[in-house]
């Protein structure tokens, strides 16, 4: 959040689809939709993957890593859809989970 100043004045800024759908491109081709989230167990990834602790069984300590990178650019475009009560961010993303069992 940027600094709030109780003298200032709001303004209203519109920003089009199509610049939001350029900015989210362009943070795509510059790979800064990665990252890695470590110290998850199954639970937490099973709210993302359902069936993971059936199929995988109970861990601790996963790494769960997700890009969003240009070679995905191929599979699906994303986009940024802006309707008057929603607006929703469509997109396709390779996760990839660190074999638990290996540091």
């Amino acid at each position: 959040m940027p600094l709030h100043d109780p003298d200032g004045s709001e303004i209203q800024l519109m920003i089009s689809e199509y610049s939001l759908n350029s900015m989210l491109l362009t943070a795509v081709d510059l790979e800064l939709l990665q990252f890695e989230n470590s110290n998850q167990n199954s639970e937490s990834i099973d709210a993302i993957i359902n069936g993971f602790e059936k199929a995988f069984g109970v861990h601790q300590n996963v790494t769960l890593m997700a890009e969003a990178s240009i070679s995905n650019l191929k599979k699906y475009k994303p986009k940024i859809i802006i309707n008057p009560d929603t607006s929703i961010i469509e997109f396709y993303m390779d996760l990839h989970i660190r074999n638990p069992l290996e540091p």
